[in-house]
């Protein structure tokens, strides 16, 4: 303190106050050293589909397990992505005390590419992959291909097994069976192989070669 230099009367009568220059920030060029990106694979180069559902999100940067809220990569995947798919499981399909699979349920909340909102369910199995079966026989059933009565499922009179799973195995044994069913389903949706008709083949006939000997036009 310099109040001993001063006078007695004057003493405590001043407040000094140090006096700095504002802050100020500055734009300074930077060379960038490395940029780590991953290489896109084959399948990333024919889609940009995010897949929700994984057990990790950032919420306002805060790590949260199970949540709902958004997936990680920000905002900004949510408007790059042309289709976002929701994956939430349904439950545990089990083979006795074994846990053998998921039934998931799907929803589409984004797609630019079709009519979203759409909604499915299918099974999991653990080493498989999406049971081809599982989603024939639930499509057969919807549309009455197959008949559910209890737990036994019958087709055209024959029973097929009791319980899904056994009916799943059941398919999986006999490939001609599920030909047959997915035939059905094809057709019962729209979606078969047209059949050839005969105006076709008189347009074929009618059809004139217009080249000369030599090939050319």
């Amino acid at each position: 303190s310099m109040q001993h230099k001063l006078l007695p009367k004057y003493r405590g009568r001043f407040d000094v106050q140090p006096v700095f220059a504002p802050e100020r920030y500055e734009l300074m060029p930077f060379p960038i050293v490395n940029v780590a990106r991953k290489p896109k694979t084959r399948s990333m180069h024919r889609f940009d589909i995010e897949v929700e559902g994984s057990h990790n999100y950032f919420v306002d940067g805060t790590m949260v397990d199970n949540s709902p809220e958004s997936t990680p990569g920000g905002r900004a995947v949510k408007f790059y992505s042309s289709v976002r798919l929701d994956i939430r499981r349904v439950e545990t399909i089990k083979d006795g005390a074994e846990a053998v699979g998921n039934r998931a349920r799907v929803k589409v909340v984004k797609n630019k590419c079709a009519p979203p909102f759409r909604q499915a369910e299918f099974d999991i199995m653990y080493g498989k992959g999406i049971s081809r079966e599982g989603s024939l026989l639930d499509v057969a059933v919807d549309l009455g291909i197959v008949k559910k009565s209890g737990a036994w499922f019958t087709y055209e009179g024959e029973q097929l097994g009791q319980g899904r799973e056994n009916v799943k195995n059941f398919l999986a044994e006999n490939i001609d069976l599920v030909f047959e069913i997915s035939e059905k389903v094809r057709q019962a949706v729209g979606i078969g192989e047209p059949e050839a008709t005969n105006e076709s083949d008189n347009e074929n006939d009618n059809v004139v070669d217009l080249r000369g000997a030599d090939g050319a036009e």
